[in-house]
């Protein structure tokens, strides 16, 4: 291993995730108990979250980039990870919601050993995709991510859930055939497997190693190959269609988990990838983002309007908000700031709807939204968190998500009057009916669960209450100070794919050298 001590402790988390995940088996198999796998779960997470926290500290007081390397060999051959703003950024928010989620298992699903192993599991690809600085590694990681989503999805052992499950894998298996074959590509056409060295060779920083005799050509056709897999693993339409399906029919914190941050990971690693590389987008990667954002929409949209559980509607608009987040990456560089800061958004306000919603199927036995009647009238904390991030989505100040969608706005708006093009004014169009879409949806959610008498179900646990609370909180007090949130954190994670892309290419290469 080598590299900069301040990597080591956010470099082994993903580490030690795996490893507590077979730990978990070999103490039920000294004592078994699911008291004694969720304790050492949520030690096991706090810890990592410490980790990742005191790097996150590192980073920003002031050491923008720092690099590690695992497997006892310097790059192109060892793992390196590469660690800067949005980096630690993403791993924070991540680790954060693993360590408050997750000890909401026992009120949801018949936790036993396996099932916390396997959430570990999912906590540690996520992380891993995050952190890594070589593109095979990442293909891995997306497959440990995978095969536990695969187990969680299924684990509640209902017919829905194993179908479900089963559709998420041969999506996810397609998908990561697609990056499997990009990953080949890229190591055929460059000689090393390292994103950032992927970045140094474009830029002439240096010669390629590989077959190929321009390598920044081949190397856009072989990211908009990955990019396939992207879309598929962020649920964009037409490739959309397992996720309803999957977190209606997921354990409810795995749900929560999973659309607070799968689809933001995928367009993390989408931007990461592009950017560091190549600088930008490709013209191809652009057109697809925008037209298939549109359509994506338009279909979590009317997904959302037509759906009649309640599951399936608090779905359907992770799609809706994957639509805006495609869309505001096809405008380039400036749509960045735009995106991160629904990728934020979109992990505070999405565990606060599939909570409180699934709290209401849990504790009732039902999923049908007519059979929901006045279920939210006995838990106002439940209903505060649903009502605001229901606000949230439809795009109603002063929350997060409004900020961002009004930025986004601005963007395309510009587009229309600086060049008058159809295409930006059909683009707001389907944007302004994405938000009243979504606001029938949610109303017609709020108007039987609140506004209709009917039989209210057991109170939610004083946890969860309070966690749906300050998440309801947290929304609005985003959005109030959003100014600072951009200016001081946003922005600095989008620098660290604009301004600071050769920071972090220069790094890789100090490192190469040094190997």
């Amino acid at each position: 291993m080598q590299g900069s001590g301040e990597a080591l402790p956010i470099a082994v988390a993903p580490y030690l995730l795996i490893l507590g995940a077979f730990t978990i088996p070999l103490l039920s198999l000294l004592k078994p108990s699911k008291n004694l796998a969720r304790f050492f779960t949520t030690f096991l997470q706090l810890i990592v979250f410490v980790l990742v926290l005191s790097t996150f500290v590192s980073i920003w007081e002031g050491t923008r980039v720092i690099t590690y390397t695992f497997s006892g060999f310097p790059p192109p051959v060892g793992i390196t990870y590469v660690v800067d703003y949005a980096g630690v950024f993403m791993a924070s928010v991540t680790a954060a919601l693993f360590a408050i989620i997750t000890p909401l298992s026992k009120f949801f699903v018949d936790d036993g050993e396996y099932y916390y192993a396997f959430v570990l599991g999912l906590e540690s690809g996520l992380l891993g995709i995050i952190l890594t600085g070589d593109i095979f590694n990442l293909f891995v990681m997306m497959e440990v991510t995978l095969v536990a989503s695969y187990v969680l999805i299924s684990s509640l052992r209902t017919r829905d859930s194993i179908r479900a499950s089963f559709k998420y894998a041969m999506v996810g298996a397609a998908a990561g055939m697609f990056f499997f074959l990009a990953s080949v590509l890229y190591y055929f056409s460059i000689g090393s497997l390292n994103i950032g060295q992927g970045g140094a060779v474009v830029t002439g920083l240096m010669e390629s190693m590989g077959r190929v005799a321009e390598p920044r050509s081949t190397l856009e056709w072989i990211l908009n190959i990955a990019l396939w897999s992207l879309i598929a693993e962020a649920a964009v339409t037409p490739l959309h269609f397992w996720l309803p399906d999957a977190y209606s029919s997921s354990p409810i914190p795995i749900a929560a988990l999973m659309a607070a941050l799968s689809e933001g990971v995928a367009f993390y690693v989408l931007i990461r990838l592009y950017y560091i590389v190549l600088g930008g987008l490709t013209i191809e990667a652009t057109y697809v983002l925008s037209v298939l954002g549109l359509l994506t929409i338009l279909v979590g949209g009317f997904g959302m309007l037509y759906s009649d559980e309640l599951m399936k509607i608090v779905s359907y608009s992770v799609i809706l908000d994957v639509g805006y987040i495609s869309l505001a990456l096809s405008l380039g560089s400036e749509g960045i700031t735009a995106a991160l800061a629904y990728v934020l958004a979109h992990a505070i306000v999405k565990p606060a709807l599939f909570l409180s919603a699934g709290w209401l199927v849990r504790s009732s036995g039902r999923s049908r939204l007519k059979d929901l009647s006045g279920s939210f009238r006995g838990n106002p904390p439940l209903f505060f968190g649903f009502l605001i991030a229901s606000v949230a989505v439809v795009g109603i100040p002063p929350t997060i998500l409004f900020q961002a969608k009004f930025r986004l706005y601005e963007l395309v708006l510009a587009e229309v009057v600086g060049s008058g093009s159809i295409h930006y004014a059909l683009t707001l169009v389907v944007m302004l009916l994405g938000s009243l879409l979504a606001l029938a949806g949610f109303l017609k959610v709020v108007q039987t669960t609140y506004l209709t008498p009917g039989e209210s179900v057991m109170r939610s646990p004083k946890y969860l209450s309070v966690l749906v609370g300050v998440l309801g909180i947290a929304t609005i007090v985003l959005g109030l100070t959003y100014a600072s949130v951009e200016n001081e954190v946003i922005q600095k994670v989008a620098n660290s794919f604009l301004a600071g892309r050769m920071e972090y290419v220069n790094e890789v290469v100090k490192l190469l050298s040094s190997g």
